[in-house]
């Protein structure tokens, strides 16, 4: 555990003056600090055995800790708290000690309820051993023990409070960058890093929505590899696999930001011009094919030539997006039938 920062909101000058002042600490009680100090050095280890002996009386706390080492860490841990109890309790030194109690309390998720009760057996212990070594003072030291006690208890607790908020803030952190991972995942396509079929419809459809009754234009363009097949047949997947991703690169540098664009299948992607009218769609089309057809593909027995067919469609007014999609895929192949490696548009 790091020690505590001197700009941990706990131990500010001022926060400690207000909770000194809430427990009714003031330098008058540095008297009976010291006298405290007196009784409880000698026995430390005495009132931590009984102390715990108490604590280890309820099953659920001694099923918490089961460990022995750990229970002798705790008694050390605990010996030096009490031989500290109240020295210097002015101090932010003290209260970062107290603060870092809370912390490792949190960090091995003891539960609030039993960290409370701890403090009441303290408490317990405390005012016994006062008793019965110095019957004479009790009534002078009884309300000190109360006040110093609560003065802890308060810091733990906050800090323990401060921790749990903090890890609970990183588990909710986490847990949005692992849904934020699984939904890239599910809508991303795995070969090319495009959007995948279900992701580019559901963009697409949530467009076609978007336009009703808009007058800003959305264009749709349907892509087929002219000739796929015989890359895979004669030059193999993996040479298939980086045609696909080196036509997606293309794809993807070469639109806008706001344009999207994704596998639909195979060899086959969906572009969306999102305001784009069809004619400047098409000009855009045409680019990408230049483009892809300009780029080298090299496989390991040389260069493949690739080319690509694309239907090209506007969404009209009152049109549904399947509609769209099918007047899209028409302009393809007819694309097909009229040679390949040609933008159509769709009619």
């Amino acid at each position: 555990m790091n020690p505590i920062s001197r700009r941990h909101p706990l131990v500010q000058e001022a926060a400690i003056a207000e909770r000194l002042a809430l427990y009714d600490l003031t330098t008058a009680d540095e008297a009976p600090a010291a006298m405290l100090h007196d009784l409880l050095h000698p026995r430390v280890d005495v009132l931590s055995d009984r102390f715990y002996a108490r604590l280890f009386e309820h099953a659920p706390m001694a099923d918490f800790v089961r460990d022995q080492s750990t229970r002798d860490r705790l008694k050390g841990t605990f010996q030096r708290y009490l031989d500290t109890l109240g020295v210097g309790f002015h101090h932010p030194e003290y209260a970062r000690q107290r603060i870092q109690v809370g912390l490792r309390h949190a960090c091995i998720g003891l539960p609030l309820t039993f960290y409370l009760a701890g403090y009441r057996i303290l408490q317990e212990v405390l005012l016994h051993h006062l008793f019965d070594q110095a019957p004479d003072r009790t009534g002078e030291l009884y309300g000190f023990v109360l006040k110093i006690t609560g003065y802890d208890t308060s810091l733990a607790v906050d800090a323990y409070h401060l921790q749990r908020t903090h890890l609970l803030q990183d588990s909710i952190e986490g847990l949005r960058q692992e849904t934020a991972r699984l939904t890239h995942a599910a809508n991303t396509d795995t070969l090319t890093g495009l959007a995948n079929r279900r992701c580019i419809l559901d963009q697409l459809e949530r467009l076609c929505l978007e336009r009703d009754g808009s007058i800003l234009p959305l264009t749709l363009a349907m892509v087929d590899l002219d000739d796929f097949k015989a890359v895979n047949d004669q030059r193999g997947h993996l040479c298939g696999d980086r045609v696909l991703t080196s036509v997606a690169s293309v794809l993807r540098q070469g639109l806008r930001g706001e344009d999207r664009v994704g596998r639909y299948g195979g060899e086959e992607f969906m572009i969306i011009l999102d305001g784009t009218p069809l004619e400047q769609g098409v000009r855009v089309l045409d680019r990408l094919r230049k483009r892809v057809a300009s780029v080298p593909v090299i496989c390991k027995d040389g260069r493949v030539p690739v080319r690509m067919s694309v239907g090209i469609a506007e969404l009209r007014p009152g049109e549904r997006c399947t509609e769209l999609l099918e007047r899209a895929d028409k302009a393809l192949y007819q694309a097909k039938r009229e040679g390949k490696n040609r933008v159509v548009r769709a009619r």
